[in-house]
């Protein structure tokens, strides 16, 4: 990744290298950052999860954890012997206690906002909840389950993302023309496919 960067420095003219060339390098050092920090999304939520930081919002200790893994990944050299998921969960606990520095300040600013704040349940388990959904919707937008168009097909009957009710196996069966037990069988297929996928989500570790 340092090397791609190094490409697509301006300075790269120097040895004879052509813009086109240095986009080039550009992207792969985007993509290369992007496998990285999706690979290691998991530090992001047991970081937040660990140290139990309750003057900050859920939503703001996410952005700032995940900014701090970016920058931990642009920032890593990996030429000091230090492990890469050491270096970003130090930068990431930095990250989080700075946004509760931030939000404890604004609470002494502004106390009115959080009368009510010890009145409300802890939100872990909808918090983990969200997050499971957040990345099963990316599984199914990305297809990283690799599922068929007509297993695909079968999943959105029977499970609506816009909410209602689903299609039952045998109103499928008789709108595709195949028996009930086939179509339990490729919904079954599809959702085992998930379920790896889903099990194997670093972020959800």
């Amino acid at each position: 990744m340092h090397a791609c960067a190094y490409r697509a420095m301006p300075k790269g003219r120097r040895h004879g290298m052509s813009l086109r060339e240095r986009v080039k390098w550009a992207r792969r050092w985007k993509r290369l950052r992007d496998h990285i920090v999706q690979e290691n999304l998991g530090l992001v939520f047991s970081m937040i999860t660990r140290f139990h930081i309750r003057q900050a919002e859920w939503d703001e200790l996410r952005s700032e954890a995940l900014l701090a893994l970016l920058r931990a990944v642009e920032g890593f050299d990996p030429s000091r012997g230090v492990r890469f998921s050491t270096y970003a969960c130090n930068a990431i606990l930095r990250g989080l206690i700075q946004a509760e520095k931030r939000a404890t300040r604004h609470r002494l600013r502004f106390p009115i906002e959080f009368d009510t704040a010890n009145e409300r349940p802890d939100p872990a388990e909808d918090r983990w909840s969200a997050l499971y959904i957040d990345r099963l919707r990316r599984v199914l937008d990305d297809n990283r389950a690799e599922l068929t168009s007509r297993e695909s097909e079968i999943l959105g009957w029977r499970f609506p993302l816009g909410g209602g009710d689903g299609k039952t196996l045998e109103e499928i069966g008789d709108t595709i023309g195949l028996s009930k037990e086939r179509v339990r069988q490729i919904q079954k297929s599809a959702l085992t496919k998930i379920r790896s996928v889903i099990e194997a989500d670093p972020a959800l570790q």
